[in-house]
């Protein structure tokens, strides 16, 4: 695990420009990004009328999401592949 860190990182490294990466710039890499999915789920959320409760990096919902429908929804709008449990 510690090698494909390693490997994930040279390659953000390398597509985002950052210079040295420091804990401090990894984590507010990695917060923003996290940022970036957590919107889209509130707006898939809001878009589907489906009140919830945002808790840290997660949420709790007063129905039923379609968690595939969820998936394709923020890799349409972020490029990601998100697993959601």
């Amino acid at each position: 695990l510690s090698n494909e860190l390693k490997h994930l990182w040279i390659a953000i490294k390398s597509s985002e420009n950052l210079g040295r990466l420091t804990a401090r710039t990894k984590w507010g890499l990695f917060f923003r990004e996290e940022l970036k999915v957590m919107r889209c789920v509130h707006r898939y959320l809001n878009k589907n009328s489906i009140s919830y409760f945002h808790e840290h990096d997660g949420w709790r919902s007063t129905s039923a999401v379609d968690i595939r429908d969820l998936k394709l929804y923020v890799n349409k709008y972020t490029g990601y592949w998100v697993d959601f449990e």
